[in-house]
């Protein structure tokens, strides 16, 4: 699975703070044993006698609070490594998600929710590498490390005590399980009685037309009523249950470990080991040590743990990548762009058989008489649709081997439904080159913003937000701006200027015309706008009905361009259908 291959990839470039986990963990389990040694010495060694004998005192308590404040620090440190951990393994899943969101086909991606591709990288993520790795895991380690730590301090201290205080493990550990599985089974039954005594008020309810018919108002209350008590009864025996498993049976066991201690240290005393300390050392250390087994109980590292999540990630994962085998990672020109029998069906639209050519220079109109053709070329010309017969070259290179990348650096479309990012418009503009002024300035001209940008107090920086009102217009001087400033080979536009009044139209396409060794696609269905076109393609319904230069097709009175012209003059009108 690709989760567990990048969780091991993430953790693996982070060994030298795993290392420094395992360490900063030893050395708090050797503080810990250290500070109960200087307890153990106090004990034996200066509460039994007079204090004016026991210079040593102030020492061992400055000892004591610097064992603790190094051991304090330490643990700062590895919950500070342990974030750093599982936020790094967090961060690697989100970016391997976003990044499959990104570069999926389009109808790859469409099969998802966007809400719920947001989910899984935010929550999903967070979960496996905030709360799995960072937690769960670095506990585990954490209390294994120190009863490993303890035991091995406990049988150097007093073999006896320490193998009463180990010994009990399994015992302990039977208790809980079998109190446990116990309780559960009472308090299964105790929900499966209140499930049944809801279903016999449903039904009550139900007939409580005959049940007032026949005067058994008075009895459903006194039934009623004893349900009520038994409810009382059973949720008496449940949370008494869950209180005693909870915390009750671990306090009880503990006491009796803590006087197994006390007791069998305390025999060891009378036979001639002066062992006071030794005891009190005990006594503290057995409720850390009985904990962080309880705790080591349920260790839930296994990865069935997150099975969920990891499937869930794993569906943003699979989706098939637009992103293949792309050998051509640049071309020194371009000198020409050609459909050869391309053919697409979809939910998207079909195209079948279709054909042409546009070379470096010229500019190809296409004219749409349904409502998808247009839309389908687009995609098509931008790689976000794949052929599904044919080919799509650039300089005679099928653009399936092109560098999706670097295609979209040749390529650059705007349609009618502008884009725009919350950033400052002079980031919208350049976005995603760097900044050029050169060119940032040249784009400003060329789409007539400067006007514009006069108009506003933070000039280009004005950031777009849902505060700030945009105007139609202003949108589309932007995203004209952003094609300008890229500056590319091809240029795609799908009723780039749709909403636009006639004079602004004019304005940007004519500095669209006006650049050089540009191969330019204009699609629309404003025949005013054709005739400034070199060549003219008009789609309907799947097919071509006419391809051909635009000059010879106006002068054939039977073409399809010179009937819909004539069409488009007599209605005084600028659309074709």
């Amino acid at each position: 699975m690709r989760v567990k291959e990048i969780i091991t990839h993430s953790l693996g470039n982070k060994i030298s703070t795993i290392i420094l986990m395992i360490f900063s963990m030893i050395v708090t389990v050797v503080l810990e044993v250290f500070m109960v040694l200087v307890i153990r010495n106090m004990v034996d060694d200066v509460f039994v006698k007079v204090i004016d004998d026991n210079p040593g005192l102030a020492l061992r308590v400055t000892l004591f609070v610097l064992a603790f404040l190094l051991w304090f620090g330490i643990k700062v440190l590895i919950k500070n490594r342990a974030a750093l951990l599982g936020s790094h393994v967090s961060t690697s899943l989100k970016k391997a998600v976003f990044s499959a969101a990104l570069r999926a086909e389009l109808a790859e991606l469409e099969k998802i929710d966007k809400g719920e591709i947001v989910r899984k990288i935010t929550e999903d993520c967070e979960k496996i590498g905030e709360k799995y790795i960072g937690e769960s895991w670095v506990n585990f380690f954490a209390r294994l490390i120190f009863l490993v730590g303890i035991f091995i301090s406990m049988m150097i201290v007093n073999p006896v005590l320490g193998l009463i205080t180990y010994v009990t493990f399994p015992v302990f550990y039977m208790l809980l399980k079998t109190f446990g599985v116990f309780s559960e089974r009472i308090e299964g039954k105790g929900k499966l009685e209140i499930r049944k005594k809801h279903e016999e008020i449903a039904e009550v309810l139900e007939k409580v037309s005959d049940i007032k018919l026949k005067n058994g108002v008075l009895r459903e209350e006194e039934n009623f009523q004893r349900q009520c008590d038994r409810y009382v009864e059973i949720k008496k025996l449940n949370e008494g249950l869950r209180d005693i498993r909870r915390d009750k049976l671990f306090a009880l066991f503990l006491g009796g470990v803590l006087a197994l201690i006390f007791g069998i240290g305390g025999y060891l005393s009378t036979r001639g080991d002066h062992i006071p300390g030794t005891i009190v050392g005990f006594l503290i250390l057995t409720p850390f040590v009985f904990h962080a087994f309880r705790q080591m109980m349920n260790p839930q590292i296994g990865f069935s743990i997150i099975r969920q999540e990891m499937a869930s990630l794993e569906e943003v994962l699979s989706l098939r990548s637009e992103i293949r085998a792309e050998p051509i990672k640049s071309l020194e020109a371009v000198t020409n762009l050609r459909f050869e029998n391309v053919s697409h069906r979809g939910g998207d639209g079909a195209i079948e058989a279709l054909n042409f050519e546009v070379k470096t220079g010229e500019k190809l109109g296409v004219i749409s008489l349904d409502d998808y053709s247009s839309d389908l070329l687009f995609s098509l010309l931008t790689k976000t649709v794949r052929p599904r017969e044919g080919q799509i070259t650039i300089n005679n290179c099928d653009i399936n081997k092109i560098s999706t990348f670097y295609l979209r650096d040749i390529v650059s479309g705007i349609t009618s439904e502008k884009t725009l990012f919350k950033d400052s418009i002079a980031n919208n503009i350049s976005y995603p080159l760097e900044f050029d002024e050169y060119k940032y300035n040249d784009a400003l001209n060329k789409s007539g913003l400067k006007a514009f940008l006069n108009e506003f107090e933070n000039k280009d920086q004005t950031l777009l937000d849902e505060e700030f009102p945009l105007s139609e217009e202003l949108v589309h001087r932007i995203s004209f701006a952003n094609l300008f400033y890229k500056d590319s080979k091809i240029i795609v536009l799908n009723h780039a200027t749709a909403g636009l009044d006639v004079k602004s139209e004019e304005e940007l396409l004519k500095e669209v015309f006006k650049l050089k060794n540009k191969i330019i696609i204009l699609m629309t269905d404003k025949i005013y706008q054709i005739t400034n076109c070199d060549k003219v393609l008009i789609l309907e319904n799947e097919n071509v009905l006419e391809y051909g230069a635009v000059g010879e097709l106006l002068k054939d009175r039977n073409s399809v361009l010179a009937k819909l012209t004539k069409k488009a003059k007599a209605s005084k009108g600028v659309k074709v259908s």
